[in-house]
């Protein structure tokens, strides 16, 4: 494929992504650049023609190979044509992204177009997304940027409703850096109903800072970071490119998000037919829930993340096993309150059914104190599953859990000494038979006597290994569907609300900033 080929097509409306030719046009980088640079000049000059054709996406995918190529020249043509295009159907997803990959570290454009009070009020809002990409990859400090978004709170951005957008790209993006330095300036945008808040609350923003700096910090290369797979990036970014495939896996989530009284059985077996397009999707989801926990409280219908987290299971997922570890990781019990009886009743046998490898994340929550304990304890038994599944050693495991009796485990925690006592029972507890006196004579364990553990010690290590390879809470997840068609929450209660009948705010405008967070346009994010 020649360039000029490549060029036709990359002008040419399409249905689906062209993966080929972008492809082509990666291949040819040296040669295609000065064409790209010339399509988005002339994108300039042609706002009519882009409002009457909106099918057409050359442009577009310019900024994007421009942005992988890390091409400079084409900085101030894409700052300069969203500083004077007024269309608010112009797509201006991971123009933030896109901008920070081409500046070279320069911010002083990117800064012109936040402060353009006449430019397209989403670019000015994706724009002070870039200087939170630009912290990502190095090029500014958190430091640096927060003292310039102080100045954007206190002077550099007229304080009228009309600019709600941007306050509220202002405040995520803050947020995302971790505000405490400008938490009095945001709590000032609310009290002056600059900001709306069902869009992103202040209660959300202090959600962010109770879980602490390097945890929200943690977030940023995934959703900060440089434009580096144009494709990856485009399917991510421009919703007109959904197959058939994609809204079924659409339907097929819309239909698992809330508890209605039954089992979804036809929707679970549909995800489970579409395991290959269901799975990265069901991956973003549960990895967007550590950051909106906090707000999923009290929302017992929410339904979705809890099917992920089976599904994820059953798929034998190991990409899940960090994204869940994380979420479970939060502290207090903000995790147990947005999933209940699945922490105490199978969250162990999901942690086993995605291991990767990796002690430390499971160790990790088992020796944070800030973690829950039913959380703690339920890694402590998915190290049993592990060993049931023959995917780790017994010697290995009761290694390590003499390491917590011996001083590893913080005094007190009763439920989480409860755990390891069961655990070590169960796993035959020669090794640990005294650390265990010990526990019990320090006060330590609840729920169950001594006399339940002398009783599996005294059937010998042969019977009690035997028993525990036939005790059912000790297998991986196999069927989603046989897992949870017996829960008491599918037996058959009042309907439950809408989806859209959960939404407390204003109605969405189809040009609006989503409500989910995301930061697209509601008719290109949950509204598509």
């Amino acid at each position: 494929m020649n360039i000029q080929d490549i060029l036709a097509k990359l002008q040419a409306p399409h249905e689906k992504l062209p993966y080929e030719v972008l492809k082509a046009a990666i291949a040819d980088r040296e040669q295609i650049i000065p064409e790209l640079l010339q399509l988005i000049e002339w994108a300039q000059g042609e706002q009519d023609y882009l409002w009457e054709n909106p099918d057409y996406l050359g442009h577009i995918y310019a900024m994007y190979l421009l942005a992988q190529f890390r091409e400079k020249l084409a900085y101030p043509l894409i700052i300069e044509f969203f500083s004077s295009f007024d269309d608010e159907d112009e797509p201006t997803d991971n123009l933030g992204r896109i901008l920070a990959s081409v500046c070279g570290g320069d911010d002083s454009l990117i800064k012109g177009l936040i402060e353009n009070e006449k430019a397209y009020k989403y670019a000015r809002g994706e724009a002070i997304g870039a200087l939170v990409s630009l912290v990502t990859c190095g090029e500014k400090t958190r430091e640096e940027v927060l003292a310039y978004f102080q100045a954007l709170f206190r002077e550099k951005i007229k304080r009228e409703p009309s600019n709600h957008i941007v306050w509220n790209y202002l405040i995520r993006h803050s947020t995302a850096l971790y505000p405490e330095e400008v938490y009095e300036d945001i709590k000032q945008v609310y009290a002056d109903k600059l900001a709306e808040s069902w869009i992103i609350s202040l209660e959300h923003v202090e959600s962010q800072l109770a879980l602490g700096k390097e945890r929200v910090l943690k977030r940023l290369s995934g959703k900060y970071s440089l434009i580096d797979d144009v494709i990856a990036s485009l399917k991510s970014g421009i919703y007109s490119f959904k197959t058939e495939e994609d809204e079924q896996v659409s339907k097929t989530l819309f239909e698992l998000t809330l508890n209605t009284g039954d089992l979804p059985r036809d929707a679970l077996t549909k995800a489970i037919a579409l395991r290959e397009p269901v799975t990265p999707r069901l991956l973003k989801f549960l990895e967007s829930q550590e950051e909106h926990a906090d707000e999923m409280r009290g929302k017992e219908n929410l339904m979705l993340h809890i099917y992920a987290l089976y599904l994820l299971a059953q798929f034998r997922e190991q990409r899940a096993y960090p994204i869940i570890v994380n979420f479970f990781s939060l502290p207090g019990d903000i995790s147990v309150e947005t999933t209940g009886d699945v922490v105490t009743e199978g969250l162990h046998r999901i942690l086993a059914s995605v291991y990767d490898g990796d002690d430390t994340p499971l160790k990790g929550l088992i020796e944070d104190a800030n973690v829950n304990e039913h959380v703690r304890s339920a890694a402590l038994k998915s190290f049993v599953v592990l060993v049931v599944c023959e995917k780790k050693s017994r010697k290995e495991i009761m290694a390590y859990f003499q390491s917590l009796f011996k001083g590893k485990l913080e005094k007190p925690s009763p439920p989480v000494w409860t755990s390891l006592v069961n655990c070590s029972a169960d796993l035959y507890p020669e090794e640990v038979y005294e650390d265990i006196q010990q526990v019990y004579a320090d006060g330590l364990v609840e729920g169950i006597e001594i006399d339940e553990v002398q009783k599996n010690y005294a059937l010998g290590k042969k019977k009690a290994l035997k028993k525990l390879n036939t005790n059912p809470q000790y297998t991986l997840i196999k069927e989603t569907i046989k897992e949870m068609q017996n829960w008491a929450c599918f037996k058959k209660q009042k309907e439950a609300p809408r989806f859209s009948e959960l939404r407390t705010g204003p109605k969405i405008g189809r040009n609006d900033p989503c409500s989910c967070g995301s930061g697209k346009k509601y008719k290109k994010c949950c509204g598509a």
